[in-house]
C-alpha cells in the first residue's frame, strides 16, 4: 500500500504527522471494508455449498 504525502508546506511537523496518521486511518477503514465484503462472499459461499454440494460458480 502506497500513501502520498502531498507537497504541501505544513506548519509544523504535528500537522504533518496529523495528515499522516489521517491518511493511514483512510487506508485501513477501506482495507476493512474489504475485508468485511470478502469475508461476507467468503460465508455466503459455505452456505451454499452445505446447503447444495456445489460451489456457487457451478
Amino acid at each position: 500500500m502506497l500513501i502520498f504525502v502531498e507537497d504541501t508546506t505544513y506548519s509544523s511537523a504535528d500537522e504533518k504527522a496529523e495528515f499522516i496518521t489521517q491518511e493511514i486511518d483512510s487506508c485501513i477503514e477501506e482495507c476493512l471494508a474489504v475485508i468485511k465484503y470478502s469475508e461476507e462472499i467468503m460465508l455466503e459461499s459455505l452456505v451454499h455449498f452445505c446447503n447444495t454440494g456445489k460451489f456457487l460458480d457451478d
